[in-house]
């Protein structure tokens, strides 16, 4: 009889911790929080720098995995002291203006004024050499390439960056990218350019390329989930295309803490709980849009088009 006591006892005791443990955050049951500078999602703590899978196991497993890869570069700065000459070569691109030299720092730059004639369009170094002799000294400076990588969950509509191994930021799309963006995702060897067929130039195969890159790391499908601020909820399942102002006064955050740098204080807000956990709130408007994006096309839009919690200084990752 007393083994029965005290095995329900230790029973009851257990299920008062876990209830205990489970109520330790006022945050909704489902939705991103921010609450005392912490973040939850679905009432579990959550924090960037944390690994893919804890979060997997939270949220369930991505759907996707996209690495974007931007290919590095090299460029070479040639200096002609004498002429006054600077000359930047980069792939088959050659930039030639005159030789500046930065007051403060010293260093080398290009710049030529607005009112002189620009250099002839040299095809080769050799020929610039043929015209000024041989320069005095170079530079080169070299990008390396950079892979992302990003995990989507397309019916959440959720991405999220991986860095060294960890995630170093949440991006909420409560817009799809295509109401946003006007992406190139075309293929074919040539365009229509409203007047004639024309073959497709290395320009645009870059901007194919790129706007490729910026697609498939987007999630198909719009955040319809809830998002927490300070015991104040925004449930973007009930938010239409022209409530940018309904999501601003549902979170509180129309004063001047919540301001962004700069002078952009009404196309976002910004939410600093520390160095480790910022929020953008990024407002999207198609009122000077035409084209694809125009509001004869896809009807007004005034709402938040993304949300990105983020490092400070590593905002780069969208």
């Amino acid at each position: 009889m007393c083994r029965k006591i005290n095995n329900l006892m230790l029973f009851i005791f257990i299920l008062i911790q876990f209830i205990s443990c489970k109520s330790t955050t006022d945050c909704p049951e489902e939705g991103f929080c921010i609450e005392n500078k912490k973040l939850f999602y679905n009432q579990e703590p959550i924090a960037l720098g944390m690994s893919i899978e804890k979060f997997v196991d939270i949220a369930g497993k991505y759907d996707r995995k996209v690495e974007n890869s931007l290919e590095g570069h090299k460029t070479t700065y040639y200096y002609w002291l004498k002429h006054k000459l600077h000359v930047a070569i980069s792939d088959s691109l050659i930039v030639v203006n005159n030789l500046e030299v930065d007051n403060v720092s010293g260093e080398y730059y290009g710049h030529t004024p607005s009112n002189q004639p620009e250099y002839p369009a040299y095809k080769s170094l050799e020929e610039i050499i043929k015209k000024y002799g041989k320069y005095d000294s170079i530079r080169i400076e070299e990008v390396p390439t950079n892979v992302r990588t990003f995990y989507v969950w397309d019916k959440l509509g959720i991405s999220m960056a991986e860095s060294n191994g960890v995630i170093s930021t949440i991006n909420l799309y409560p817009l799809h990218i295509l109401k946003t963006m006007d992406l190139n995702l075309e293929t074919g060897s040539t365009y229509f350019d409203g007047f004639q067929n024309a073959k497709v130039t290395q320009e645009i195969l870059d901007t194919r390329k790129n706007d490729k890159a910026i697609f498939d790391r987007m999630p198909k499908q719009e955040f319809k989930g809830k998002f927490t601020y300070d015991g104040n909820t925004v449930d973007f399942g009930k938010i239409g295309n022209t409530d940018w102002d309904k999501v601003v006064s549902g979170l509180k955050i129309s004063g001047s803490d919540f301001d962004p740098a700069g002078d952009s204080q009404n196309w976002s807000r910004e939410i600093r709980e520390g160095y480790d956990l910022y929020t953008t709130i990024d407002r999207y408007s198609n009122a000077q849009e035409s084209g694809k994006l125009s509001a004869k096309k896809t009807g007004k839009i005034d709402a938040v088009g993304s949300i990105s919690i983020w490092w400070h200084g590593k905002n780069d990752e969208k």
